[in-house]
């Protein structure tokens, strides 16, 4: 039997009118770290978004909120990069550059680092999610820390 813990994690919302992200602390509980149940928290503690006090002070969330967790699985040596699959996502070839950026931002910000992971792949319904290349195919590429330090999208930057 896995013993269930209570953790303390960051979960990132946005803030400034949605134009930087911001990190709230939660407590999640699941099993040790790295392990599907405390990605599956905090995921599912991002996806309830702000507070009604957070929201008061201006916090607010890009992420749909019909988005659920479909699966997550680990790969990499030690389980470092996990692949998120979602339901509820906009479609990504009719959502805008910003809000992608803000939806990725707000989800890789809250798993990168949780438990060591490194580097997501994300997906909705199965398809990768992502920002588009010059030809308008979907990028099927991780994010991690130095991706996201490269996304400064119409005022919005993934970093503050």
């Amino acid at each position: 039997m896995v013993k269930r813990q209570t953790t303390r994690t960051t979960i990132y919302f946005l803030i400034d009118a949605g134009r930087a992200p911001i990190g709230v602390r939660r407590s999640i509980t699941g099993a040790p770290p790295r392990e599907s149940a405390m990605v599956r928290g905090a995921l599912k503690a991002l996806f309830a978004g702000p507070s009604r006090a957070e929201r008061k002070v201006g916090i607010t969330t890009a992420i749909p909120a019909e988005t659920r967790v479909r699966s997550v699985s680990f790969k990499g040596k030690g389980g470092t990069a996990a692949v998120v699959d979602l339901s509820g996502l906009p479609p990504v070839v009719t959502t805008s550059a910003v809000v992608k950026v803000q939806v990725i931002t707000q989800v890789a910000r809250t798993l990168i680092g949780a438990g060591g992971i490194r580097r997501i792949w994300l997906r909705a319904d199965g398809e990768p999610w992502n920002l588009l290349d010059m030809r308008g195919n979907v990028v099927n590429q991780s994010i991690d820390y130095d991706t996201l330090l490269g996304f400064w999208v119409d005022g919005f930057r993934a970093l503050p």
